[in-house]
């Protein structure tokens, strides 16, 4: 299935972005080809394989040995042509056999095939039940747009939008299809919609106890706590990441490290979400920590969203939102084992209190240590030709799958 001209997709590995044009079309129609359980991308991968000299990595190794002239457009030659051949011997290795895939779900043939027909049955019947605009995809699109908007806590129109946007062609059909594409489809794409459900009704939960720590960040507790050990560690660290000279010890900061744990530790709901608080302090009042006595921050600050020009690169802020992200995710790990953070918690914090996580996410692939807002989850699950509209319509996918995205703030 070649992929029309206005499908987005969102490629997984940094080198499909130098690409060219023609070969990002290829590998679009083999990966949404992949994606419907359609034998067709074998074909596609066949031909590919066929054409393209089998390089291996001693040859490609080879390449880079030329001065830097003469290699420029080998480089960019050769590098696409093995980076494509490891992507598509990658994903023949990842594409499992009916019976493996089967005997992993613990199913036979025939159950996968009832089950997949009750999944389409509960859609149908869910769209019945609510009145929903069935008569074409864009009517049940729109429809749901619009009825979300009004009624953001229905759980029967939270389902029906996860199992929408996560179809790969067993719910609304695109072309003739096999009854083990509806298994294949039906296996995933379940899985899917379960997962943004449950990511969905996490985001709900986190935003409600987020307001709960606005008000505990405001009480104050005079206990003090040893945390010399924790303070040390966090002045190690701070070198660690640049923060301070290495060649001279900082007692103030080392002091007003202390200080900060101190608030910190003091308050079970702030303790919580303590990688995320260090963070903030480290990274963005590090003037004050470096050279103000008994500098204590206003942690209520943390807790409020900031908005960072991302953008724009003036050649100084891209790198400091790295390094503040590089700075999150090593606390994160610090923290990973500590029985009173909860980590899930303070990710969201650091997801959905600056736009820092859309910054990283706009320029580097997909990673587990950095915290994601929910839109990019489901952007991640979201089947990658949806909406796949007929031909012959006249309305704008793109359109229709940004406004699609835009109920996401209804849940934010």
């Amino acid at each position: 299935m070649k992929p029309q001209s206005n499908d987005k997709i969102r490629f997984d590995i940094p080198y499909k972005k130098l690409l060219s044009q023609n070969a990002q079309e290829l590998l679009a129609a083999i990966e949404l080809s992949q994606a419907a359980d359609d034998s067709l991308w074998k074909e596609l991968a066949a031909t590919l394989l066929d054409d393209m000299k089998k390089i291996s990595k001693l040859d490609y190794a080879a390449v880079q040995n030329k001065s830097r002239t003469q290699k420029r457009d080998d480089d960019m030659k050769y590098e696409e042509e093995f980076e494509l051949y490891k992507l598509i011997s990658q994903m023949a290795d990842e594409y499992p056999e009916l019976d493996a895939l089967l005997e992993s779900h613990d199913l036979t043939y025939e159950k996968a095939l009832r089950m997949a027909k009750a999944w389409k049955n509960e859609f149908e019947g869910l769209l019945e039940k609510l009145n929903v605009h069935a008569e074409s995809l864009v009517a049940v699109c729109t429809d749901i747009i619009n009825r979300i908007s009004d009624e953001p806590e229905n759980l029967d129109l939270q389902r029906i939008y996860c199992m929408l946007i996560t179809d790969l062609g067993l719910l609304f059909p695109y072309d003739e299809r096999t009854e083990e594409q509806d298994i294949r489809n039906y296996l995933k794409q379940s899985t899917n919609t379960e997962k943004l459900l449950k990511a969905i009704m996490k985001q709900k939960m986190m935003r409600s106890r987020l307001e709960k720590l606005l008000c505990a960040a405001k009480i104050k507790n005079n206990i003090l706590k040893d945390s010399s050990d924790e303070s040390a560690a966090i002045y190690r660290l701070s070198l660690q990441h640049g923060l301070l000279r290495k060649d001279e010890e900082n007692e103030i900061y080392m002091d007003n490290i202390t200080a900060l744990l101190q608030q910190i530790n003091t308050n079970p709901y702030l303790c919580e979400v303590k990688p995320y608080l260090i963070a903030y302090v480290l990274a963005h009042r590090s003037g004050y920590m470096l050279s103000r006595e008994n500098y204590q921050p206003n942690l209520e600050s943390a807790l409020r969203y900031t908005e960072y020009n991302i953008y724009q690169n003036n050649g100084k802020n891209y790198k400091s939102y790295q390094r503040s992200i590089e700075l999150y995710t090593t606390l994160r790990r610090c923290y990973w084992n500590d029985v009173n953070v909860d980590i899930a918690f303070s990710d969201h914090c650091f997801a959905n209190l600056s736009n820092l996580s859309d910054w990283f996410y706009e320029h580097f692939e997909p990673d587990a240590a950095v915290p994601m807002k929910l839109i990019y989850k489901a952007a991640m699950l979201k089947a990658p030709m949806f909406p796949m509209l007929p031909v012959d319509t006249d309305v704008d996918s793109e359109k229709l799958e940004e406004e699609l995205f835009s109920v996401i703030n209804n849940w934010i």
